[in-house]
């Protein structure tokens, strides 16, 4: 049986991400559930946050031996699928993942598909090096940034001096 370890993403309960991941961490895998610091406005009050990024999803390494465990507790739902094929992601990917939290704006997790526009690099911060498309531009830039194992998007602001046009 194949030992390699690889990441996924499990689909879990609403609400549950923390309680998932901490189950998983005291079995011993290693898990990443991506967090930030985001700011909540009421209609009276206004309060800082810590927000999980992707609402219902953990994400968590394993190889082919363990891979069945997470789905038997509390909370889990399934490993997240595409095609019928369970997805699994890039260490790129996770990098990116882990990465996303560090941002200093709001990040806002969208699924679905690109609209048409420009690719850039991203090209200082805690996302350097990665590539998005523009989505909109209004002082900033909002870029998507694809994840394509998970189909799905960050969306993020970078100011226009932090991207560079991709050629090509």
């Amino acid at each position: 049986m194949d030992s390699a370890v690889y990441w996924y993403a499990l689909y879990v309960a609403s609400k549950c991400e923390r309680t998932v991941a901490r189950d998983l961490s005291r079995l011993g895998f290693e898990v990443c559930l991506p967090m930030q610091q985001q700011w909540r406005q009421w209609s009276d009050r206004k309060k800082l946050m810590e927000v999980i990024l992707f609402p219902n999803y953990v994400f968590l390494a394993t190889d082919l031996k363990r891979r069945e465990e997470p789905l038997k507790l509390k909370h889990v739902v399934q490993y997240v699928r595409f095609g019928g094929q369970i997805a699994r992601l890039s260490e790129k990917e996770v990098e990116l993942i882990r990465q996303i939290s560090n941002c200093p704006r709001p990040v806002e997790i969208i699924s679905g598909t690109l609209s048409p526009g420009e690719m850039v690099e991203i090209t200082s911060g805690p996302l350097q090096s990665f590539h998005g498309r523009i989505r909109s531009v209004n002082g900033g830039t909002r870029l998507q940034i694809e994840i394509p194992s998970l189909q799905c998007f960050a969306q993020v602001e970078v100011g226009m001096g932090e991207v560079r046009r991709v050629v090509g």
